[in-house]
């Protein structure tokens, strides 16, 4: 397993064969290849593991500020040539509020918690 942005070039030339993606929806650069949910083999069913990046804040961070450097990253995500060069790298544009942000991240610590325990990994 890999992330797109790393194997596109391999995948472009040819030189390696892409199965499927993580993601719970195809992948803009490579559009033809399936999500593994799809793919229809036992287990896979809403299979959804992605990476993601965000912007944080310190904690206490006036929320003024915190709106109007979410509103600036937004105009920007929302530049065509930006959108365009980003999905042209394997990347999907997502854009958030604050507070949609804050969900995402609870829900991956919920997550991988529960993968964690699930599979008895602990950090001696």
């Amino acid at each position: 397993m890999n992330q797109v942005q790393t194997v596109l070039p391999h995948y472009k030339a040819g030189k390696v064969r892409l199965l499927g993606v993580t993601t719970a929806t195809p992948v803009p650069a490579v559009k033809e290849v399936p999500t593994i949910a799809s793919s229809g083999l036992p287990g896979t069913k809403g299979f959804d593991s992605s990476i993601w990046f965000g912007i944080f804040a310190p904690k206490g961070t006036d929320p003024q500020i915190v709106d109007k450097l979410n509103a600036a990253v937004k105009t920007v995500l929302e530049t065509p040539e930006i959108r365009e060069r980003f999905e042209s790298q394997g990347n999907t544009v997502r854009i958030e509020t604050p507070a949609q942000f804050k969900k995402t991240v609870h829900a991956n610590r919920v997550k991988w918690a529960e993968v964690a325990k699930a599979a008895n990994i602990s950090i001696d």
